[in-house]
């Protein structure tokens, strides 16, 4: 169980920003430059957002408060938010602006990554809840942005074509 904890953990998120890649290369040439729109929108807002929250919400890692070895090896920074959910829910929440099926299978398993860091001892729950809170937010203000991008300057921008 440790084993599949620490895989969880450590290494879980590559498999989901791959995932999440190929999604990508497979949508249609419409879909995908809609989507990009929403990923450089997205993705940056969540980052910036979750430096900003770190700046603000004090979360000593569980090893440091408890005094415990954590399963995988982290330094002991403040650890709000979770920046391994960060990343995998905001792309699950991208993935779901395009497709709710795989987007949800994509955010059970951001969530697990979540939920195995906190077994690890690296992160606590709100660590982790705080980072999907703003990686949706992140992507909901993105599709809202590309809504109105689409909607202000479709004659100007025809390869940004409303498909939904």
């Amino acid at each position: 169980m440790e084993s599949i904890t620490v895989f969880f953990a450590s290494k879980l998120h590559i498999v989901i920003v791959l995932a999440g890649a190929l999604f990508f290369v497979l949508l249609s040439k419409e879909r995908k430059i809609v989507f990009a729109y929403k990923a450089l929108i997205a993705l940056p807002i969540a980052f910036l957002l979750g430096r900003l929250a770190n700046l603000f919400i004090s979360s000593p890692r569980p090893f440091v408060v408890e005094n415990i070895q954590p399963l995988i090896a982290h330094i002991p920074n403040n650890g709000f938010p979770s920046e391994h959910t960060l990343l995998v829910a905001t792309i699950s929440a991208l993935v779901y602006t395009e497709s709710k099926v795989l987007g949800v299978i994509i955010g059970v398993l951001a969530i697990s990554v979540g939920i195995a860091r906190v077994l690890a001892n690296v992160h606590h729950s709100v660590d982790v809840v705080g980072s999907v809170g703003i990686a949706v937010f992140a992507v909901v203000i993105s599709f809202y942005l590309v809504r109105l991008l689409q909607t202000l300057y479709a004659d100007r921008l025809p390869f940004l074509q409303k498909n939904n």
